[in-house]
């Protein structure tokens, strides 16, 4: 009889344990329901976490006093990096220098070595910067009308895209009390490795949005995280029509976008799921379009080098690589950089969110 009663205890006891996982369960997956799941995608360079960055400017609360050193720090090492890459390349594509000295070209292409960095995040500690030395040098380069050549010709080396931004302000981010403006964080350059999640509040809707290294050996983490997607927001760079990847350059960075941007779109568990795509660095697009011919990298291109015509034809190449007719790729040209532009693009892209929910919930 003790037994049977014992054995009665333990099935009220399973019974109620198995009531509360199915409770847990439930109030999670309403949670869940809340959220807007976003998820960033792209080759790498495309701006995807200069978009998040955006994001948590506009809808968020901007960046902690410990965020902001971060990216000071980073700035720092972006302006070492940039002048050092640009040294280098001087060397491979055999440009004589104008007037920059001896002495100033050796500390760059020994930076390690002459104690450019003093550790910490980025190689810098919070309390320091970079030495006069150092400074002069980067700056006496990045007068030289040959360093200035070169940067002309970068689509022919990796380089990254905020370098003119950096060095043109290097007197300021390299000040003792300097602290990051939004501009700066925005051209700050961190290359993203593994996931990262953003909790924001949009206009009174949870999200919940990822953002993924781009790279290819990043790229295998994606599909972990595609299952119950809102919303997939995929970016492009429009200008990297005539450069090759970081990680092959025998490979040019518009032709793999298109690539990975097909096997995204059109795979089967985003049949359903709303599809936004970004061409980005419109500004830098426009710039390049008036010495660098779309047509020497896409023969099929016979139209004049036009933002316009340059623009459409890409466009359509996105476009046409849709093959869930129902689920239509809402496009729009962008550039992140640019605090107007992107809060009236995000805006849109907000609205369309929402509409989706709507009509997924029978609302419209």
């Amino acid at each position: 009889m003790g037994c049977a009663t014992s054995n009665e205890a333990a099935s009220v006891e399973a019974t109620g344990k198995s009531k509360a996982i199915d409770r847990q369960l439930k109030l999670e997956k309403v949670e869940h329901q809340r959220f807007v799941k976003l998820l960033l995608l792209g080759s790498g360079e495309s701006g995807k976490s200069t978009v998040l960055k955006q994001m948590k400017m506009i809808y968020g609360t901007g960046f902690t006093k410990d965020e902001l050193l971060d990216f000071r720090n980073a700035l720092l090492y972006n302006l070492v990096e940039c002048a050092q890459t640009l040294v280098k390349a001087m060397e491979t594509l055999q440009i004589p220098y104008q007037r920059a000295e001896r002495e100033y070209i050796d500390i760059m292409e020994d930076g390690e070595g002459q104690g450019i960095y003093n550790g910490g995040d980025y190689g810098f500690m919070a309390e320091h910067t970079i030495d006069p030395t150092v400074l002069e040098a980067i700056k006496t380069m990045w007068e030289d009308s040959g360093i200035q050549y070169c940067y002309s010709r970068r689509n022919e080396f990796q380089l990254q895209d905020s370098c003119a931004y950096i060095l043109n302000n290097m007197a300021r981010i390299t000040s003792p009390d300097f602290i990051p403006s939004e501009a700066d964080i925005l051209n700050t350059r961190v290359m993203t490795l593994g996931v990262s999640e953003t909790k924001l509040n949009v206009e009174g809707v949870p999200y919940k949005i990822f953002d993924f290294g781009g790279q290819r050996a990043e790229r295998k983490k994606w599909a972990g995280y595609f299952e119950d997607v809102t919303t997939v927001l995929f970016l492009v760079a429009i200008s990297s029509y005539d450069q090759s990847l970081y990680e092959d350059s025998t490979t040019n960075r518009m032709v793999e976008s298109l690539n990975v941007f097909s096997s995204v779109c059109n795979h089967q568990v985003f049949k359903k799921t709303g599809f936004i795509l970004f061409l980005n660095k419109i500004d830098l697009f426009k710039e390049k379009l008036k010495t660098s011919s779309i047509m020497t990298y896409f023969p099929d291109f016979t139209e004049a080098n036009t933002f316009e015509l340059g623009s459409k034809y890409f466009l359509n190449r996105f476009q046409s690589l849709n093959q869930f007719k129902n689920r239509p790729v809402y496009i729009h040209l962008t550039w992140a950089t640019d605090r107007k532009q992107i809060s009236v693009i995000l805006k849109l892209v907000h609205a369309c969110i929402a509409k989706s929910n709507l009509e997924k919930a029978g609302f419209a």
